[in-house]
């Protein structure tokens, strides 16, 4: 599918998360910088040129996200900030909420912020997602990864949105890499979903629903036309939506040289 122009940027961070989910990208680039400490942004390499490049790009929305990190584990996450407002850009957050509680001063002084839902599956205290939206001052999203180990904590996530605060939207993604059991579980709810609600609109050619009171966007990241440029804190810059074809394929380059 042909995708727009790049409209967003993503800064991504490596290095050693503390939780292992078995979808994570992380997973497909082993051989990727996972340092036990991230290194401060002021250290990393092609920074400037990256921005230098979304400037010249048009592009004023960047998240600070993790190839196999959360980002909240970054120690001057609020500085990065800082400096990418300073430097004329919004900043989005993408976390798996794990140390949003403790760090949620420096988490509302984001544009935007995106949760993933961490399944009980993999995580023996999970964060309360519902709770972090509804402590989070800056508009939100909620990513949740249907597998077949999640499929059944989506139903009383939507129900728990209810009342009370919502998030922008209920972001339900189709695995990437998945087994074909987890594929087939995406596409028959989808399915359901299509027999049960009517389609409103197409994000990025993703389908929208409204679902108990809240919108709720089917994505596949192949299916959709999203675009964006990618920085890793390694100095890899890719022009690909796709993060990890894409940093491969940096990497291949930039070796060749």
């Amino acid at each position: 599918m042909r995708r727009r122009e790049p409209f967003f940027a993503n800064i991504n961070l490596l290095g050693r998360c503390e939780l292992d989910c078995p979808f994570c990208l992380g997973h497909s680039v082993p051989f990727a910088p996972s340092p036990k400490e991230i290194p401060n942004h002021q250290d990393w390499p092609n920074l400037d040129k990256f921005l230098d490049r979304c400037r010249g790009r048009e592009i004023d929305r960047i998240n600070l996200t993790g190839l196999n990190v959360d980002p909240l584990q970054y120690e001057d996450l609020s500085g990065l900030c800082n400096e990418l407002h300073e430097g004329g850009f919004k900043v989005g957050l993408r976390t798996n909420g794990l140390h949003a509680r403790e760090r949620m001063a420096e988490v509302n002084a984001f544009d935007s912020v995106g949760y993933t839902h961490v399944s009980k599956k993999w995580c023996a205290s999970p964060p309360d997602v519902v709770d972090l939206v509804r402590a989070t001052t800056a508009p939100t999203r909620v990513s949740f990864v249907m597998t077949e180990q999640t499929i059944g904590e989506l139903w009383p996530l939507i129900w728990k949105f209810r009342a009370g605060k919502k998030p922008k939207y209920l972001q339900i993604r189709k695995v990437w890499g998945g087994s074909d059991a987890d594929c087939a579980m995406f596409d028959q709810f989808a399915a359901s979903l299509d027999v049960d609600h009517k389609m409103e609109e197409r994000f990025c050619e993703a389908p929208t629903y409204t679902v108990l009171g809240m919108k709720v966007v089917l994505w596949t990241t192949v299916e959709t036309t999203a675009n964006s440029l990618n920085y890793f804190i390694d100095g890899t810059i890719s022009d690909e939506y796709v993060i990890v074809g894409g940093y491969n394929v940096a990497r291949a380059l930039e070796r060749k040289r």
